[in-house]
């Protein structure tokens, strides 16, 4: 096994000039362009993202990506995967809204070994590494342990440029409600999963994530003490066209909800 707190060093050196950028970022006008239907990037996503791969391959030159932005690059079997989302939530980026971040991955023979999260608005950084625990701040997170459908609050997402995801989400949602104390649309996958991980919310459900605005957020949630699958109720992986992540009390209940 490759040393766990090398690689952990590495993803946070990679967010922590990435974090630099986008704040810098901020600071001027922020230049956007639609990259497919209802799909916008910036310059300041492209920049971070070439940064963040920069740093990565300092500490491990042969490494490969997945990443938002590049797309896979495959430096071989035995190389480190990083799965990367120079920000995650780049409508709200784009406008200011406070609730965007930078997830990183590190992916190695088929299983994420560690994660995390930066939110730069909050300087707040999650991090998990597999079978170590999550946290924020190097600070120790659970899950809730909240038991009761009717006292939790789920974050949800729809991807727009899907519209028929969209309209199955709808039904989801209202079957949701019903059951629920309330629900978040953020607009951020990977914030939404470290809060669950850390029980700022019970839970998350998304249709059609991709795996940089997951890959992070499964291992925060896990080694938090909670459960992730996709709605289904299979083990998720980087293909999952789903997931539900909640603490182990509440997990059948939603995938029940969920699968009307």
């Amino acid at each position: 096994m490759r040393s766990l707190s090398k690689i952990l060093s590495a993803a946070r050196h990679a967010s922590s000039e990435g974090a630099k950028i986008i704040k810098k970022s901020l600071k001027h006008t922020i230049k956007s362009k639609i990259k497919s239907y209802k799909e916008w990037v910036t310059e300041t996503d492209l920049k971070v993202e070439r940064k963040i791969m920069k740093v990565l391959l300092k500490h491990f030159p042969k490494s490969s990506f997945l990443a938002e932005e590049s797309g896979f690059i495959d430096n071989g079997n035995d190389s480190i995967m990083w799965i990367v989302d120079p920000i995650d939530g780049t409508n709200n980026f784009i406008t200011r809204y406070p609730f965007f971040c930078i997830s990183i991955a590190a992916y190695y023979n088929g299983e994420i070994i560690c994660g995390t999260i930066e939110d730069p608005n909050n300087g707040e950084f999650f991090h998990a590494i597999k079978e170590k625990g999550s946290y924020l701040n190097n600070k120790r997170i659970f899950v809730s342990n909240e038991k009761k459908l009717e006292n939790s609050i789920f974050g949800t997402s729809f991807v727009m440029s899907k519209p028929k995801s969209v309209k199955k989400n709808l039904k989801n949602l209202l079957a949701i409600m019903e059951k629920t104390k309330s629900f978040r649309r953020s607009g951020s996958a990977a914030l939404d999963l470290a809060y669950t991980a850390c029980g700022r919310q019970q839970g998350y459900w998304q249709l059609l994530p991709k795996p940089w605005d997951y890959a992070a957020g499964i291992l925060l949630v896990e080694e938090a003490n909670g459960k992730v699958t996709d709605i289904e109720g299979k083990k998720i992986n980087l293909d999952s066209d789903s997931i539900l992540a909640s603490n182990r009390t509440n997990h059948n209940k939603m995938l029940k909800l969920i699968n009307i």
